[in-house]
């Protein structure tokens, strides 16, 4: 018999969102660096999820989004790659990035 999918809730969701912000802060703070969740994920004054402060301690507000699945070509885009960079027209270009790569980064 197959169960029943899940609500999603909104505690559901908020507890969801909280274990991928404390999965990102530990991986930061296993490398050495200094980090720490945003109270109230950004909607208070402080914006962002995630504050890490690099080895020269510069601190880089981070923004998460867990989705159950990525958009597939940003996946196999970046590929075997170390990092992905791309613009839309007019627009700035963003890298993508793997966690590791950006926390050694700022080692």
């Amino acid at each position: 018999m197959n169960e029943p999918k899940k609500p999603r809730n909104g505690i559901y969701c908020k507890r969801r969102g909280w274990s991928f912000e404390n999965e990102c802060r530990h991986a930061a703070l296993n490398m050495g660096l200094s980090a720490r969740r945003v109270p109230l994920s950004g909607a208070g004054e402080e914006k962002g999820d995630l504050c890490i402060t690099s080895s020269f301690g510069k601190v880089y507000r981070c923004e998460l989004k867990r989705r159950k699945n990525l958009p597939e070509w940003i996946v196999k885009a970046l590929g075997d790659h170390d990092a992905m960079i791309m613009r839309g027209d007019r627009g700035e270009a963003l890298a993508v990035i793997p966690l590791d790569t950006l926390l050694g980064l700022l080692q």
